[in-house]
C-alpha cells in the first residue's frame, strides 16, 4: 500500500515539476513579448501576466519540493520496517544534533544561467541532508530519527523520548554507514559513546559541517544569527579528549573525517553544492569502491552518454546521478 503511495506521489511530483518548467519558458516569452509593447502598458502586462505566470511556476516547483520529501520520509518509514523485519541489510544511519536542523546550507549559484527561464526554479540554497541523500543515492539509502517533513534532506522515522535510544542502538548496529554530526549535546555524546563502545568507528563518516551563515529579521532589519556550530565545536573537542579522542579543530570550510584510533584522523574536504564531492570523499573515507552508477558509466560509457543527453533534453537539466 505505502509502495503504491510512493509510486503515486512521484508522479504527481513529476507532472508538477514538468508544468513548473513549462510555466517558466511561457513567462519568458510573455516577458520578451511585453517588452516589444509601448513602456506603459508592456510594464503592466508584464506586471499582470508574467508574473502570475512566473509566480505559478515558483509555487508549483516549491510543492514538487515539499512532495518530494514527503516522498522521502515515507520511504525512510518503509526502509525502516524492512530493517526491523531483516529484509533489509544496505543503509546508512545520519546522526546529528536537533538544534542544525534546517540551519544547515549554503547560497549556491553553481550552473546558474540568468538567461535561461529554468534557472530562477532552482534552489538558491546547498543544503547538507539533501546533498548526502544525492551522494548516497547510489550506494546506500540514508535514514534519520525526527519528525518527518520538519526538513529537506534524509527521512526521518518518528520516535518518542523513551524510545529513541533502542531505536537508535538497534539502526546504527545493523546500519552498513554511519554519517555523524558530532556535538558536545548530551544526547550526541551518548550516540558517540556508543559508537566507542562498540567499534562501530571504522564504519562512520564525521561531518564538520561547513558554517551558515543565517539570516533573520524582515528584509529592512536583517541581520546574521550564529548557529552555534563553533563554540560546540570547542565543547565537543573537551569532551572527546576525555574519551582519550583527538576531533579536529572547527574549521568555517567543513570537512569529512574519519577516526582509525585514537590518535588517528583522515581528512577530506568537499563542496557542499556537489555531491559527488561528498561520494568521493566518503569513498576514501571507508574505502569503498565506485557508486553503482559509477560503475554503469564505466562498463557502458556510450549508454550512460545517451541516457544523460536525453534526460537533459527532457527535463533541461542535470541527471541526478551526475550531480
Amino acid at each position: 500500500m505505502q509502495r503504491g503511495l510512493v509510486i503515486f506521489l512521484q508522479l504527481v511530483r513529476m507532472i508538477l515539476l514538468i508544468a513548473a518548467i513549462l510555466l517558466a519558458f511561457v513567462a519568458a516569452g510573455l516577458s520578451v513579448l511585453g517588452e516589444s509593447m509601448p513602456a506603459v502598458y508592456g510594464f503592466l502586462f508584464e506586471v499582470i501576466f508574467v508574473g502570475i505566470t512566473g509566480g505559478t511556476a515558483v509555487g508549483l516547483m516549491f510543492l514538487s519540493r515539499k512532495l518530494g520529501q514527503r516522498i522521502y520520509d515515507l520511504e525512510a518509514a518503509t526502509l525502516f520496517n524492512e530493517i526491523v523485519e531483516g529484509q533489509r541489510e544496505i543503509f546508512s544511519v545520519f546522526l546529528r544534533p536537533f538544534y542544525v536542523t534546517n540551519k544547515l546550507f549554503e547560497s549556491s549559484v553553481r550552473n546558474f544561467d540568468i538567461s535561461w527561464p529554468t534557472s530562477y526554479l532552482k534552489s538558491p540554497n546547498s543544503w547538507l541532508e539533501v546533498e548526502l541523500v544525492k551522494a548516497m543515492r547510489g550506494t546506500s539509502p540514508v535514514i534519520g530519527l525526527g519528525r518527518p517533513g520538519e526538513a529537506l534532506g534524509v527521512g526521518r522515522i518518528l520516535t518518542d523520548e523513551q524510545d529513541w535510544r533502542a531505536t537508535v542502538t538497534e539502526l546504527i548496529d545493523c546500519a552498513t554507514y554511519i554519517f555523524c554530526i558530532p556535538s558536545g549535546h548530551p544526547g550526541t555524546l551518548w550516540e558517540l559513546d556508543h559508537l566507542v563502545e562498540h567499534s562501530l568507528l571504522a564504519k562512520t563518516v564525521f561531518i564538520m559541517p561547513p558554517l551558515p551563515q543565517i539570516m533573520v529579521g524582515p528584509p529592512w532589519r536583517r541581520k546574521k544569527e550564529k548557529v552555534g556550530l563553533e563554540e560546540d565545536w570547542a565543547n565537543l573537542i573537551v569532551e572527546m579528549k576525555k574519551r582519550g579522542l583527538s576531533f579536529p579543530k572547527y574549521e568555517k570550510e567543513g570537512m569529512l573525517f574519519s577516526i582509525k584510533s585514537a590518535n588517528s584522523v583522515d581528512i577530506q574536504t568537499f563542496n557542499l553544492d556537489s555531491p559527488r564531492s561528498i561520494r568521493m570523499g566518503v569513498e576514501a573515507l571507508l574505502m569503498l569502491g565506485p557508486s553503482h552508477f559509477a560503475s554503469l558509466r564505466a562498463k557502458h560509457p556510450l549508454l550512460t552518454s545517451i541516457v544523460n543527453y536525453s534526460w537533459g533534453v527532457i527535463f533541461w537539466t542535470r541527471p541526478p546521478w551526475l550531480s
